[in-house]
């Protein structure tokens, strides 16, 4: 199984939110890694993805739509 953390992170909170889910997934059953949203290339490669963001004015930001629009069904 491989696993993608990923986040949007403005204060460093969302980031400190994904670092412990990504710690907490335990290497001998996924292959896992952590990236920030603009970093990910390819979301298709993944079996279970965590997705972090900050809601601001009551909305999704501009990053993370952007990648949650690009994972698959």
């Amino acid at each position: 199984m491989k696993v993608l953390v990923t986040y949007y992170s403005e204060t460093g909170n969302t980031e400190k939110v994904a670092r412990a889910i990504y710690e907490g997934v335990d290497e001998t059953l996924a292959e896992k890694k952590i990236a920030p949203v603009d970093e990910v290339q390819d979301p298709a490669g993944y079996d279970l993805y965590f997705v972090g963001f900050p809601v601001i004015s009551h909305s999704v930001p501009k990053k993370a739509a952007q990648l949650l629009k690009s994972l698959p069904e």
